[in-house]
């Protein structure tokens, strides 16, 4: 069992998923076909080879041994390892998870700090201009355009 982990860990280590999603350039296609021969020739002349020699030596030391398990343990052999590849496999995307969320948090954290600079400065600009703004000589209605022009300004910061 561990042997034939190690063969797949081993597989896999030599596994390269093709990228989803990008185009590829000549070259990138050509290295791509190149490695899918070498990985088909891998998987036929080592891999399964190695594998079947592993399963014969395994029955052979098993008859030899007369070491044989019932069905339930032989089960509970194979969904424990199946637990535990799939238990790696799991911790392995969480990292891969938290990392992005990592960025995408830092990149929030990012934009709300200028969201909020943004803010600030609208809000300072149009405090100078209140200052600034000669309200004795203005009617209501007047008045109201300005504070519906800043308004405006403040919400389209927000």
């Amino acid at each position: 069992m561990a042997t034939t982990r190690e063969l797949n860990d081993l597989r896999n280590k030599y596994k390269v998923d093709r990228p989803q999603g990008i185009g590829l350039t000549r070259q990138l296609k050509d290295d791509w076909n190149a490695y899918a021969v070498e990985a088909e020739r891998l998987e036929k002349d080592i891999f399964f080879p190695t594998q079947t020699k592993i399963d014969k030596i395994v029955s052979e030391a098993n008859q030899q041994l007369k070491f044989a398990l019932d069905k339930k343990q032989r089960i509970e052999l194979l969904v424990n390892e199946i637990v535990v590849d799939a238990r790696n496999s799991t911790q392995t995307e969480l990292r891969a998870t938290r990392d992005a969320i990592g960025g995408l948090r830092n990149r929030f954290e990012e934009l709300a700090r200028q969201i909020e600079a943004d803010l600030r400065n609208t809000a300072v600009a149009v405090e100078a201009e209140l200052i600034e703004l000669d309200v004795s000589d203005k009617n209501r209605e007047q008045v109201e355009v300005y504070r519906r022009k800043w308004e405006r300004r403040v919400n389209d910061e927000a």
